[in-house]
């Protein structure tokens, strides 16, 4: 696949996740509090669910399983890649008092580093 195609592809897939995000976070949260289930248990917690939706991939796509809900393997990939997203911003709330602060899109985001403190982003 050329880089054209790729970087297509992957801002398309991005688009569908941010569209699932806004889905699920009006599901899920209040407008005063988007990270209201994810402040519970924290990066644990969204470590955890990161964890069941690999298991769900390695089930359903390494053992040729046909699902039993309606989750196919790519909405299961695109939920990893949000709970992602969103162990990054929960990340960098908690960081809000160091001054690892990157501009990402506009806008202040704590970002983690290498525990090496070389400043080089993982």
């Amino acid at each position: 696949m050329k880089r054209k195609e790729f970087l297509e592809q992957a801002e398309a897939l991005f688009d569908v996740c941010f569209s699932i995000m806004q889905a699920k976070n009006e599901d899920y949260s209040s407008v005063d509090d988007a990270l209201k289930n994810f402040r519970k248990r924290g990066i644990p917690g969204i470590l955890t669910r990161m964890e069941d939706k690999i298991s769900r991939v390695e089930e359903l796509a390494t053992k040729d399983k046909e699902a039993k809900v309606n989750e196919s393997v790519l909405d299961t990939l695109l939920d990893l890649a949000n709970y992602a997203v969103i162990a990054a911003i929960v990340w960098g709330e908690n960081r809000s008092d160091s001054d690892d602060a990157e501009e990402v899109g506009g806008s202040q985001l704590q970002l983690p580093f290498d525990d090496d403190e070389s400043g080089t982003a993982r």
